[in-house]
């Protein structure tokens, strides 16, 4: 069929547009603040001290400083801000304990009636006190509740501030409500633990030992040197390139969550109709009629799944990814998990393992899974997590995360433009820290 004059091409099935105008996978000149936006889903959020353990559990070091640093820099901001709201206290003094002993103790000012029914109240301090609320982030409609409630802010639109004003800490049960307005928690997404990593790995500036020994007009002039370099050439601009792009995968990466859990739902709904028939008809137990319905629909040719293909491909079309590149990402993901860091163990522990284990072990395998299931879906082979545990490169780009297949002797980079560029400065640094060009 002949195109109409001015009209583009369509692409092809995996095909993705590069030049036209509004393309998803072409990186913006500049990075601004408000594109560092993580996308995220509600069960994935921590706090920042769960974020930090949830790091330290992969072996990645953070605190709450360095994290601070980071969002002033932008270069990882928290993916929201939920604000915990002020809540109004009565000071009452009461026998609480049944022991003749009074005492005095903040109460809700709502339950305060109770409170009398219930105790001997001797007196009741006339001023209102206020304390911050805590954080609920129990149930499905916990976040939506906090949003409705215009409780919720996104960092990555609005203004760096010290994170002494959001901690009120000290100014607990006050009389000044205004105090306590600003007390908020900062939530990070699990997925941006994967960032930081190759944050850090740009991040640090080491000095060469033999600078110190020298006189010290040397260490200052080499001191310059150093710092000039960096700061004209490793500006925060490039780690926001990165955390962008990863950005761009995270936000297809929770639509194959939600994908999936559709599909887990689908799967629960059609199980229960017809275990339902069946115990109607009285024919044995609902948990072994169950496992046999499993177990039949697993020999059948055509995948359970099947239906979701056109959905798992306007996917792609969507966040701007072709298959390959999909298939490239699920490496980044597998190279944090234990049976990588401790490979000299790892046929004993796959022994009896299977991917299902696998993906309830740990996040990174389980991603790794979702990508597979993904990718699948879309018609590109499946790899099990398994065989690319023990086909597993275990070398990836230091500059963009990305995992390099094939490297070729004394290759550091995948070999992006982008990456040789961040390469060849790299080297640059190091021969000024070493007095190579002294």
């Amino acid at each position: 069929m002949k195109r109409k004059k001015g009209e583009q091409a369509k692409p092809g099935r995996f095909v993705i547009k590069l030049t036209t105008k509004g393309d998803k996978r072409r990186m913006p000149k500049k990075i601004t603040k408000r594109q560092l936006q993580v996308p995220f889903r509600e069960k994935g959020l921590l706090t920042v001290d769960a974020f930090i353990r949830y790091c330290d559990e992969y072996g990645i070091k953070t605190d709450r400083a360095e994290l601070e640093y980071f969002e002033e820099e932008a270069l990882l901001l928290p993916a929201v801000r939920v604000y915990l709201g002020v809540v109004p206290y009565k000071r009452v003094l009461a026998d609480f304990k049944g022991d003749g002993q009074e005492e005095w103790r903040y109460i809700f000012k709502n339950s305060l009636s109770t409170i009398k029914k219930k105790f001997r109240v001797k007196k009741v301090d006339r001023r209102t006190y206020y304390s911050y609320g805590a954080l609920s982030m129990g149930g499905e409609a916990w976040f939506a509740s906090y949003k409705k409630r215009g409780m919720v802010a996104y960092p990555a639109r609005r203004k760096f501030r010290p994170w002494k004003d959001y901690d009120v800490k000290e100014h607990d049960y006050t009389t000044n409500w205004r105090q306590l307005e600003n007390a908020a928690e900062a939530l990070y997404s699990r997925l941006q633990m994967y960032l930081l990593p190759l944050i850090h790995n740009q991040r640090r500036l080491l000095l060469k030992n033999d600078a110190l020994f020298g006189p010290e007009e040397e260490w200052v002039r080499r001191g310059e040197r150093v710092r000039g370099i960096f700061d004209k050439e490793r500006t925060a601009e490039p780690l926001r390139r990165i955390v962008w792009r990863h950005n761009k995968f995270f936000g297809l990466l929770v639509d194959i969550e939600n994908l999936w859990d559709r599909h887990c739902r689908d799967l629960d709904q059609q199980i229960c109709k017809e275990v339902r028939e069946e115990v109607e008809e009285g024919r044995g137990d609902p948990e072994e009629i169950a496992a046999d319905v499993l177990k039949e629909w697993r020999h059948q040719r055509t995948p359970l799944d099947e239906y979701l293909t056109d959905d798992a491909e306007a996917l792609l079309r969507k966040h701007g990814f072709s298959r390959k590149e999909v298939e490239s990402w699920r490496f980044a993901f597998l190279g944090y998990g234990t049976l990588i860091l401790k490979r000299p163990l790892v046929k004993k522990y796959l022994m009896k393992l299977d991917d299902a284990d696998l993906m309830a072990s740990e996040d990174p395998y389980r991603l790794y899974g979702l990508i597979n299931w993904f990718i699948r879906l879309c018609g590109g082979r499946y790899l099990g997590i398994k065989e690319a545990i023990m086909r597993f490169p275990g070398r990836f780009c230091p500059y963009c995360g990305g995992p390099i297949p094939k490297p070729k002797r004394n290759q550091v980079s995948c070999g992006r433009e982008e990456c040789k560029r961040e390469h060849k400065l790299k080297l640059q640094r190091d021969g000024y820290r070493s007095g190579k060009y002294s």
